[in-house]
């Protein structure tokens, strides 16, 4: 978990906890790189940024990483999805890369660079928004622990959230 030392930001993760963070990571990063979409880019379109998709995403995590901004206007969801969602991948991508990239120095007590924490916020939200998505949980709906399958996602779920809560906790200081 994260805590305070002085001015340094700290986590302290176990081996299990950093190679269990590298493989969400990766797998989010993986979900997030989409080769296709780059196959079939026109370059006039890449070049004056209207390269980006105009509908939400079939698969249900990427359409939670990127929500429809204008549900109830398709051409205005259109234009924001087309103008934004580029960006806002580009920039998960590089978080993604930023946390993984500190887990390096890992396991053990060690401080976060301080410029890095944001990156490290923000990739977490994206790994329990993805995760809770797969596992059925979002606003609206209550999962049943019926299906004990389920129940170790639910730790590592509760686990992330921990995680993201110390660090706002510290950041909020």
């Amino acid at each position: 978990m994260f805590n305070q030392a002085g001015p340094e930001v700290i986590l302290d993760l176990e081996e299990i906890e950093v190679e269990l963070l590298n493989s969400l990571i990766g797998q989010i990063l993986e979900l997030l790189h989409d080769p296709e979409q780059e196959e079939h880019v026109d370059p006039l379109a890449q070049l004056v940024g209207l390269n980006g998709p105009t509908v939400i995403s079939q698969d249900p995590v990427l359409a939670r990483l990127f929500p429809d901004a204008y549900p109830d206007d398709e051409t205005n969801s259109a234009d924001f999805r087309r103008y934004t969602q580029p960006d806002l991948q580009k920039q998960k991508i590089a978080n993604g890369h930023v946390v993984r990239d500190d887990l390096a120095i890992f396991p053990g007590q060690h401080a976060v660079d301080p410029t890095h924490l944001n990156a490290w916020l923000l990739t977490l939200n994206d790994l329990r928004l993805a995760l809770g998505t797969r596992i059925g949980l979002d606003n609206e709906t209550e999962v049943q622990l019926g299906d004990e399958s389920l129940t170790p996602i639910f730790g590592i779920y509760d686990w992330l959230t921990g995680l993201q809560g110390s660090l706002i906790e510290v950041i909020s200081q």
